[in-house]
């Protein structure tokens, strides 16, 4: 998970660096831990593949340098050297998942760049539980980029399949994470106690809230304003920004706001209870029927995953959208 932290050195560049990947649909995952059979390995070789893979994503200025690693828990402790300083990360024994930095927690799938050592991974097919008219159930983080990726992506589907699935998005919420970064809780967090807080900062948890309020009032239109919020706005200028979007399609702002002021706690805990219900830890995390999707996102992989829960497929299962030649990025925040 990315965390847009205000850490600076080693660590800040390494979040620079992942958001260039976005840009360059480089591959990511956070699928936790779970390892293929080992191949007698050359630990040092991984360790060093690993250091060189960070700095193929860190596109500019000094980059981290190898100095030595040792197993450590089942994993590899990699030291490095940045900018004078020692630094270390984790990363698991066939290199595939990196962790660099225990204050950030971010997973790297390097699966794609390192598949000439480690093999190609297993394609597993998707089958949801079936019903007569699925739960498309999207959790993402406002303003994470790789969520952002997925609203847009699977937008045209929602729009395309209407009233014939229930389709909700709701938000990840974290607890006590200010605190945990040495910041303030108004930072990241909607209260004192930090019950609410959000990876990319308060203004991204008012939003979360918003889209509640909108999906709450104007369902209809929901997936229009998060396409066009996504386009104009960002966590910086959406306290501003989002009352343009709003206006721009009929959206009333002021029953926006009350709700906002009188529910936006109440919103919250209940996405608290779902965040636990659906182990949703970060974003985007998509749940047909109840099971989680990991498969490619684009508009007709979206598609093609939802029309697998139907009884009966639809005729515009059949449908295949237009969409560009980019794949969206397979990272997570």
């Amino acid at each position: 998970m990315l965390i847009m932290s205000k850490t600076l050195g080693f660590q800040k560049v390494i979040f620079l660096a992942l958001f260039i990947v976005i840009l360059t649909n480089s591959a990511f995952s956070i699928i936790l831990l779970n390892e293929r059979p080992e191949k007698q390995a050359n630990y040092e070789e991984i360790a060093k593949s690993v250091v060189n893979y960070l700095n193929q994503i860190i596109r500019s200025g000094e980059k981290p340098s190898y100095v030595s690693y040792k197993l450590e828990h089942g994993l590899l402790n990699i030291t490095v050297k940045y900018r004078g300083q020692f630094f270390n990360i984790m990363a698991t024994k066939d290199g595939r998942f990196i962790f660099p930095s225990f204050s950030i927690p971010c997973v790297i799938d390097t699966s794609i760049n390192l598949s000439k050592l480690f093999g190609e991974k297993e394609e597993v097919e998707y089958n949801p539980p079936k019903s007569e008219k699925p739960n498309v159930t999207l959790f993402v983080m406002s303003f994470c980029p790789f969520g952002n990726q997925a609203e847009n992506a699977i937008e045209p589907v929602i729009k395309l399949l209407k009233d014939k699935i229930n389709f909700e998005v709701h938000y990840v919420i974290y607890s006590n994470y200010a605190s945990r970064l040495g910041a303030s809780w108004e930072e990241y967090c909607l209260d004192e106690e930090e019950k609410y807080c959000s990876m990319h900062g308060a203004n991204e948890l008012k939003e979360d809230v918003r889209e509640l309020c909108i999906q709450k009032y104007h369902k209809d239109i929901l997936m229009d304003y998060i396409v066009k919020i996504n386009k104009k706005c960002n966590v910086e200028n959406v306290e501003t920004c989002w009352k343009e979007v709003a206006d721009e399609l009929g959206i009333n702002t002021t029953k926006i706001e009350e709700c906002f002021n009188e529910k936006a706690f109440e919103l919250l805990e209940k996405e608290v209870q779902l965040n636990k219900e659906y182990n949703a830890y970060a974003s985007p995390m998509l749940f047909i029927n109840g099971e989680l999707y990991q498969g490619e996102r684009t508009p007709n992989a979206f598609k093609d995953a939802i029309c697998k829960a139907f009884l009966e497929p639809p005729e515009e299962c059949n449908v295949v959208i237009k969409e560009n030649s980019t794949k969206g990025s397979m990272g997570y925040c």
